[in-house]
């Protein structure tokens, strides 16, 4: 009836900082790519590097497994709570940028470009 009661007692450790920054990190620097050439702000000669398909498709696994770890970190109750909200925040930063790739290669697909 009650939601379960969260551990405050966990250990607090350098792996966690990292972690939680990097877990930040990669989908703002992802968005950020895909927003400055959106906005055409990229050189013409940067751009098809950033937007070639090992790139993308790089860009989109990091994505997914920056995700799926945080869901799993956030199933199995590891580590401190401030840990998990982090990586919960991460998360749906990752959720939208995948969201925004998939809708954007839709789009392009339908274009014929």
């Amino acid at each position: 009836m009650f939601a379960p009661a969260r551990t405050s007692n966990a250990v607090l450790r350098p792996i966690h900082v990292a972690d939680a920054l990097i877990g930040l990190a990669l989908p703002m620097a992802s968005l950020s790519l895909v927003g400055l050439r959106l906005l055409l702000v990229l050189p013409d000669s940067i751009a098809p590097a950033v937007f070639s398909p090992p790139v993308l498709l790089s860009a989109m696994s990091t994505n997914l497994a920056n995700l799926l770890l945080s869901l799993w970190a956030l199933r199995g109750r590891r580590g401190p709570i401030w840990f998990r909200d982090l990586l919960g925040i991460g998360a749906v930063m990752s959720g939208i940028y995948l969201a925004t790739m998939v809708v954007l290669l839709g789009f392009f697909a339908t274009l014929g470009g």
